[in-house]
C-alpha cells in the first residue's frame, strides 16, 4: 500500500521539475542568439542564469535528471573551460546507470 503524503509529495516534486525545466528551456534559443550576436546579451544571460539557478536547486527524482543538471551546470559556468570533458564524462556515467543509450533526453550544450 502507498502512502497518499508520499504520493502527494511526488506529484509536487515532479510538477516543480518540469516546471523549472520547461522556463529553463524557453530561455536556451535566447542565449543561443545572443551567443551569435543577436538579441540583447545582458538580458538573455540574466534569464538564463536565473532559470539555470532554479533547476539546479530544484530536488531531482533520477539519474536522468541529475544528468541534465550536470548539463546546465556546464552551460551555466562554462566547465568545459576549466575541466574539459568532465560534465561530458559525468554525464556518459549517469546515462549508463539510468540505461539510456543516447543523450537525447538531454539539455542541449551552450556553445559559449
Amino acid at each position: 500500500m502507498t502512502n497518499p503524503q508520499n504520493d502527494d509529495l511526488g506529484r509536487k516534486l515532479a510538477s516543480a521539475w518540469e516546471e523549472a525545466l520547461q522556463n529553463y528551456e524557453t530561455t536556451l534559443p535566447l542565449k543561443e542568439a545572443a551567443i551569435d550576436g543577436h538579441g540583447d546579451f545582458k538580458a538573455a544571460h540574466e534569464a538564463h542564469e536565473k532559470a539555470a539557478m532554479v533547476l539546479l536547486n530544484t530536488p531531482a527524482k533520477d539519474t536522468l535528471q541529475v544528468a541534465q543538471k550536470v548539463r546546465v551546470a556546464c552551460n551555466l559556468f562554462h566547465l568545459e573551460e576549466t575541466a574539459p570533458d568532465l560534465a561530458e564524462t559525468l554525464i556518459e556515467d549517469l546515462l549508463t546507470i539510468h540505461g539510456a543509450v543516447s543523450d537525447r533526453h538531454l539539455l542541449p550544450k551552450l556553445m559559449a
